[in-house]
């Protein structure tokens, strides 16, 4: 039977560096509920008990790579400590994760920060950026929140560093596309989970996508691919205009910035042109072999919520309408 530390090597290595840099050499403080470090098969638990502020923005700045699940509570808090148990054994169920517990006494100036008014409080941080709030929970619903949550962490992960996939926040029931030739194929594009249907465009090579986000997002970068000649070769976007382009207007009106993807279908975005965007419009002027038919098999949007993930609006695929007028 395998030693049951060989199987999760990973986690080992990330906790040594952890507590290496937290100084926290008492093994008892730093693991599982900072009572003991411990091994149930081939499963370990990070789950740290914050003992100061600088404790906690140093946890901030180190966790980089995992989702960061923390509780807010206090010693005199009788829901808080009916609680805490179950917060221990979720870390336990989801071990890829890290879960640390803040008592708003000894962590003042961090609850402050985060305006926690009521506890228990737990918020979910990736990258340190806050993502999410949980208010009053029983163990069923604490544990569906972190279960979302890291599933979730997995569909905004990014090809370009630093960065989120921002399909997440499309609502296609508010976006819309000219002139495609299947009114199924954008919401396929903007749902992982859907089957590949790619975006052809109708009655000529022209296409218009209006790309509504569930919330504002500042616009890093963006990828538009497609297969050899028929893939978009001049592109134009537009930002928080409140209607839908005709194709007459889209030709006449200067972007906000005009992309050449002859040579990369992931282009870099002038950012503070992109630092609150409600709707992308995406003109898609041409292709690369100028054919009458462009095709999109690949969309991707980069970049960052504005003020973090306000609702789980931002991970839901529901179904769009798409246009079909000319």
């Amino acid at each position: 039977m395998p030693s049951p530390f060989s199987a999760n090597i990973g986690l080992i290595d990330r906790f040594k560096r952890d507590i290496e840099y937290f100084g926290l050499v008492t093994v008892g403080r730093c693991w599982n509920g900072v009572e003991q470090l411990k091994s149930s098969g081939s499963v370990f638990t990070m789950f740290v008990e914050v003992e100061n502020d600088h404790e906690f923005q140093r946890l901030m700045s180190t966790n980089q790579n995992t989702v960061l699940f923390v509780d807010f509570n206090a010693t005199w808090c009788g829901p808080c400590q009916a609680i805490g148990p179950h917060f221990k054994k979720v870390a336990e169920a989801f071990p890829a994760n890290t879960f640390a517990s803040v008592d708003i006494d000894k962590c003042k100036a961090t609850a402050q920060s985060f305006g926690i008014t009521a506890i228990p409080t737990f918020i979910v941080f990736i990258r340190s950026q806050k993502l999410d709030t949980l208010g009053a929970a029983n163990p069923t619903s604490l544990h569906n929140w972190v279960e979302k949550w890291s599933k979730n962490s997995v569909m905004m992960e990014s090809d370009v560093p630093g960065q989120y996939d921002l399909t997440g926040f499309i609502d296609a029931t508010r976006s819309e596309v000219l002139n495609d030739e299947d009114p199924t194929a954008f919401r396929s594009l903007v749902n992982p989970n859907a089957p590949d249907v790619p975006l052809a465009s109708d009655c000529d090579e022209q296409l218009i996508m209006n790309i509504v986000f569930s919330q504002a997002v500042k616009v890093h970068s963006i990828q538009i691919d497609g297969p050899g000649e028929e893939a978009p070769k001049h592109v134009k976007l537009f930002v928080n205009v409140p209607v839908t382009f005709d194709f007459d207007r889209a030709q006449s009106t200067e972007p906000v910035q005009a992309l050449d993807l002859s040579e990369s279908s992931l282009q870099a975005l002038r950012f503070v042109k992109f630092q609150n965007v409600q709707n992308l419009q995406i003109f898609v002027e041409n292709n690369k072999g100028g054919d009458d038919k462009t095709i999109i098999n690949k969309l991707k949007i980069y970049g960052t919520p504005v003020n973090g993930v306000t609702n789980m609006n931002s991970f839901k695929r529901v179904s769009g309408k798409a246009g079909r007028t000319h």
